[in-house]
């Protein structure tokens, strides 16, 4: 490889977004305690990407984004949010192929109603104070056998953390494979086993030791183009979760127990020369959001992108998410004694984006955008709990520099 492909090989990217926000309840409080506040959100971000020595297939990326936020009202709960990225991808032969990627995500815990997911959820977590911190990395290989049939096989590491507040943490291991084949030109058909083991950490304030969740799942794949521009995709199949609560000093443990449910991915897309269209349904493990024991939490979801013209793009989604939790407690009763106390929790929210994005230049971009988020049913072992409502608006602009050939 010459000196001047070497140049080209590599690139940097230089961005930078403002954001003005409010929220009409900052920190998911009941509606009774609801405190309505503005935020300033100043947001660069770092790229370098590009190919990996003289390795012909080989392709990487390292991002950073961080986000400085200034409440306009609210004291204590400014603060610098972190968010990084590695991918790689390496072409090892015409029919190999490996992938590695790894993301880090740092950010104060009185945000996670305001932290949008890609189906347009957002967090919620049992505490609003202190941090949340997500390391999550997998390493994918996967091979075309034939020009119909493929087999990959994927290891996935998740790592969440709560400093600072009453939030457990936990970490997870997991491995997946699977193999499909196509049918027909429109058919493709597959199966695939994942094992997930989950370790929730211990909690020496309350005197629960630390639990583990075991998660196997058998899917059936399945992808279906029921037209050039409309295709179906499904993913499901039983899932058998095995619970090994934590010791609790000065009682007896509680029994372990397991599940027997099933995990489910329904997606149908729609694409258009102009405008994207998305409707899914997911049924998943959940990692338990801050309490200590997992979660299966079922998503309704839908989304629709169209561009007006070259300076115009409008979108939306919406959704509703449920989360069934059964968390281990621990209680005092009448008497002052600490007691050991199991009891399912279940959320159900509902949410609504809109978002409207203009041109401005050939590097500016104005993003207009409004959310509606509500809580519609919160029970807390048979205790219903009040319903919350969040409005966002925000006015998003971002700037990108040209890219520079290292």
């Amino acid at each position: 490889m010459t000196a001047s492909s070497l140049a080209a090989a590599h690139q940097f990217e230089f961005g930078i977004s403002q954001q003005i926000r409010a929220e009409s309840n900052i920190f998911g409080d009941s509606p009774e305690k609801a405190i309505a506040d503005g935020v300033y959100v100043l947001m660069p971000r770092v790229e370098v990407s590009g190919r990996i020595g003289e390795f012909e297939g080989g392709r990487y990326s390292l991002a950073y984004r961080p986000s400085y936020l200034f409440y306009f009202i609210s004291d204590d709960v400014d603060g610098l949010d972190n968010r990084a990225s590695a991918d790689l991808e390496f072409t090892l032969t015409p029919a190999d192929r490996l992938r590695a990627n790894a993301s880090y995500v740092e950010y104060n815990s009185v945000q996670a109603i305001s932290q949008e997911n890609p189906d347009g959820g957002f967090d919620v977590l049992p505490e609003d104070r202190g941090e949340t911190i997500r390391a999550l990395g997998n390493i994918t290989y996967s091979r075309e056998q034939t020009r119909k049939s493929r087999f990959s096989v994927d290891f996935n590491f998740q790592d969440y953390s709560y400093p600072e507040s009453r939030n457990v943490g936990n970490k997870s291991i997991a491995a997946s494979g699977s193999y499909t084949q196509a049918i027909s030109p429109r058919l493709t058909l597959g199966a695939g086993l994942t094992a997930r083991y989950r370790i929730f950490a211990d909690q020496p304030q309350y005197g629960v030791g630390s639990s583990t969740v075991t998660v196997a799942n058998l899917n059936i794949l399945g992808s279906y183009a029921l037209s050039r521009t409309l295709s179906f995709e499904f993913m499901g199949g039983p899932s058998l979760i095995r619970t090994e609560p934590g010791a609790v000093v000065g009682a007896e443990t509680p029994p372990s127990g397991s599940d027997l449910t099933y995990f489910m991915n329904l997606l149908l897309n729609l694409s258009r020369k102009n405008s994207d269209y998305t409707a899914s349904y997911r049924r998943d493990e959940d990692a338990s959001g801050g309490s200590n024991r997992t979660s299966v939490a079922d998503t309704i979801s839908g989304s629709a992108s169209l561009r007006i013209d070259e300076l115009w793009r409008v979108g939306g989604n919406l959704g509703w998410n449920r989360r069934q939790t059964v968390d281990a407690y621990i209680y005092t009763d009448g008497q002052g004694n600490q007691l050991p106390f199991s009891q399912v929790s279940q959320l159900d929210r509902a949410w609504v984006g809109l978002t409207a994005t203009r041109m401005l230049g050939q590097r500016f971009l104005l993003t207009m955008g409004f959310r509606y988020q509500r809580w519609l049913d919160h029970v807390v072992g048979g205790v219903q709990r009040p319903t919350q409502d969040n409005y966002t608006g925000s006015l998003r602009l971002d700037y990108e520099f040209d890219p520079i050939a290292l």
